[in-house]
């Protein structure tokens, strides 16, 4: 565009309450007026008037409205026609019409429109959580992202955890392209009274918060637990387990009774089955458990 009074606008910009937005301008005004300084101005308002609220003011930031102040600039360059407007942390009392107007030294000025109509919505977006596998007893990340376009004010990410859940929380920000991608991983070791608490990331703004949460489903591994036949009685006869379990529960049966794998109270979505192998010299005791992510069995002869 050049040579002319022109303006490219949207008519409607919506944005979320606490986030950025950007009013997409391009413009142009006659050649004849190229060597004379000018300012560029929005205005918050529906047509000029006395006094009418300023949102940006290329020259003077500081006679920017006091509501808008500092948390408005532009994201191009008014000598290459580009008079986009950024808005940051935006308030519900930010929504109405806005409109760009040019003026310059020899007191013309001109005003472009149809004004734009901008609109906030509630704060809707969430962080996501990138569950990892969770193992009783061995050190798990698990890591939640926020990403936006906006470079103003940044969000915070937190955990909420349950009074029991204890970790080490490290943060970082990348960027790729014009997107901000806000992470905090979550560095825990979880034991199976840990299954089934809740763990919450929330992003927060000045204004606005959201949370997600996630459930912890906390698996475990049982290496080996060998049971021999010795007379009358079935007996554990060696145990080494994960975290120890069965070490401290040997437990003996009378031949016959009905017999069951150790780590029984331990278990969490089991299912038991047990084998009594006499295809051996030594007959011994097969036992398996199977929870909801892999089948797990053990056995020695």
């Amino acid at each position: 565009m050049s040579g002319e009074w022109k303006v490219v606008t949207p008519r409607e910009v919506t944005a979320q309450e606490g986030l950025c937005a950007q009013i997409p301008c391009q413009y142009s005004y006659p050649s004849h007026l190229a060597n004379h300084p000018w300012v560029g101005v929005w205005f918050n308002t529906e047509k000029q008037i006395p006094w009418a609220p300023l949102a940006f003011h290329s020259e003077d930031h500081n006679l920017g409205s006091l509501r808008l102040h500092h948390r408005t600039g532009l994201s191009g360059d008014l000598n290459d026609g580009d008079c986009s407007l950024i808005i940051n942390s935006i308030r519900q009392q930010d929504a109405g019409p806005f409109y760009f107007r040019i003026e310059f030294d020899n007191s013309m000025s001109h005003n472009y429109y149809p004004v734009i109509q901008f609109h906030v919505s509630d704060f809707t977006d969430k962080p996501t959580i990138f569950p990892a596998g969770i193992i009783a007893g061995k050190c798990v990340d698990i890591s939640c992202t926020f990403s936006t376009t906006c470079d103003g004010t940044a969000p915070a990410v937190t955990w909420v955890n349950a009074a029991d859940v204890h970790g080490s929380v490290s943060n970082s920000v990348t960027q790729h392209g014009v997107t901000l991608t806000y992470t905090s991983v979550l560095t825990l070791i979880p034991s199976l009274k840990h299954h089934g608490q809740t763990l919450t990331c929330r992003v927060s703004y000045p204004s606005v918060s959201s949370e997600r949460t996630l459930t912890l489903t906390v698996h475990f591994t049982i290496e080996y637990a060998a049971i021999a036949l010795s007379g009358s009685a079935f007996q554990i006869i060696t145990t080494p387990v994960a975290s120890g379990y069965l070490a401290n529960h040997l437990k003996s049966m009378p031949y016959g009774y009905q017999p069951f794998c150790p780590w029984e109270p331990f278990l969490l979505n089991y299912s038991i089955n047990i084998i009594l192998n006499t295809s051996v010299k030594s007959p011994f005791l097969l036992c398996s458990k199977e929870n909801n992510m892999q089948l797990h069995q053990s056995g020695n002869g």
